[in-house]
C-alpha cells in the first residue's frame, strides 16, 4: 500500500504563507481601531480638562462669595488657595482647548 500526501496542503510554504495572511489582517484590524481609539479618546481627554477646569472657576467663585457676603472662613488657608485655583483652573481650560484645537499637541511636541 502506498499512501500518497497531498503535497499541496501540507508544505512549509503554504502554511507560512497563510499564517502571514492571517497576522497581516489582525494587524491591520488592530491599527484600525487604533486610529479610531485615539481620535475618540482625544475628545474625552479635551472634555475632562473643560470640565475640571470650569469646576475649579466654580469652586473659586464659591469661596470668593462666601469671603465677600462676610462668611468667614475660619483657616486663611482657603483665602491662600485663590489665586492658585484660578491660575489652575485657567490652565485646565487653556490645555483642554489646545487639545481640541491640535495646539497643545503641537507644542508638546
Amino acid at each position: 500500500m502506498n499512501y500518497r500526501i497531498n503535497q499541496n496542503i501540507f508544505s512549509p510554504e503554504d502554511i507560512l504563507d497563510q499564517f502571514l495572511a492571517s497576522l497581516n489582517s489582525f494587524c491591520k484590524l488592530i491599527n484600525d481601531f487604533a486610529v479610531i481609539f485615539f481620535f475618540n479618546v482625544r475628545f474625552i481627554f479635551a472634555f475632562v480638562l473643560l470640565v475640571i477646569g470650569a469646576l475649579t472657576l466654580v469652586k473659586l467663585r464659591g469661596i470668593y462669595k462666601m469671603e465677600r457676603t462676610g462668611i468667614k472662613s475660619e483657616n486663611k488657608s482657603e483665602s491662600q488657595l485663590r489665586k492658585p485655583r484660578l491660575v489652575l483652573g485657567i490652565i485646565y481650560i487653556i490645555m483642554g482647548i489646545g487639545v481640541l484645537t491640535g495646539y497643545f499637541t503641537s507644542f508638546l511636541i
